[in-house]
């Protein structure tokens, strides 16, 4: 009977902690912190564009009952509606309910022949160039399993869109921003 009992506390917790998370629906948060743009030239050449950019990341748990697992962490820069590189985050990290994790740095860098596709790129670019400031993007995917009483759920992948950060060549990205999902 206590087993019986046991057994029924364990699922009706685990009913009331699903009801939570499907109430809630809420995405894990992610806030980009900085960015720090040491090279980003266009080749004037053959339309290839060399980057190495460099992103410090905070992910926040909203949950006030749950934990997440961070199972996997892509990260694509993105430029002009353009994926010009990924880079795997293999990391795989927990978070409590309420907490979050700070400097999760992410490191691009490399080459990407960019798309010409009505020509307007190249006078982007060469705006941007000129100004110092760059308009870029990162595209954060996330496969996550939820953790309540040590029972995981299955994975779920969400994308997260950080769009139009501002980036002085020279100094970096001011402030923190927040990244929605798409």
């Amino acid at each position: 009977m206590v087993i019986v009992g046991f057994c029924l506390f364990l699922v009706w917790s685990f009913l009331n902690v699903s009801f939570q998370v499907i109430r809630e629906s809420t995405i894990p948060q992610v806030e980009v912190d900085d960015v720090n743009l040491t090279g980003f030239m266009l080749s004037p050449t053959n339309n290839t564009l060399y980057y190495d950019v460099a992103a410090n990341m905070t992910f926040k748990n909203p949950y006030s009952k749950v934990g997440i697992q961070f199972d996997k962490i892509d990260a694509d820069l993105m430029y002009q509606g353009q994926r010009l590189g990924t880079k795997v985050m293999l990391d795989v990290f927990y978070l409590p309910p309420n907490k979050e994790k700070s400097n999760v740095n992410v490191i691009l860098r490399g080459e990407h022949v960019l798309q010409l596709i009505n020509g307007d790129e190249k006078l982007v670019y060469a705006s941007e160039n000129k100004s110092g400031v760059y308009k870029i993007g990162l595209k954060v995917r996330i496969v996550t399993s939820f953790m309540w009483l040590n029972l995981n759920s299955g994975r779920t992948t969400v994308e997260i869109m950080c769009d139009n950060l501002q980036i002085l060549s020279s100094m970096g990205m001011f402030g923190m921003r927040a990244c929605g999902s798409l």
